[in-house]
């Protein structure tokens, strides 16, 4: 099982709604994260899976994950041309 929480990393806040889908060569396993930012895929097989996330303005996350048994994982999202910067008056 691969499961975790989309969080938006400017803010720590976790992101509902957001379009993940769990990929290999002739696999495709897909949900959304829900109120919790929480997500989870009960039924891939252990292996190393292509993830992916999505839901605008956030840039499209892509990460490769490997999974022997349970697997927990953070997905952090940013907004495509925002940057982090320090302001001062």
């Amino acid at each position: 099982m691969l499961s975790g929480k989309v969080i938006d990393v400017h803010t720590g806040y976790p992101v509902a709604g957001v379009r993940l889908g769990c990929l290999r060569p002739g696999t495709v396993h897909n949900c959304r994260s829900d109120a919790t930012g929480g997500f989870s895929f009960t039924d891939i097989n252990e292996g190393c899976w292509q993830v992916k996330a999505n839901k605008p303005p956030y840039a499209e996350h892509i990460s490769t994950q490997c999974v022997e048994g349970n697997l927990q994982i953070h997905i952090c999202l940013l907004i495509e041309g925002l940057e982090d910067g320090v302001v001062t008056a």
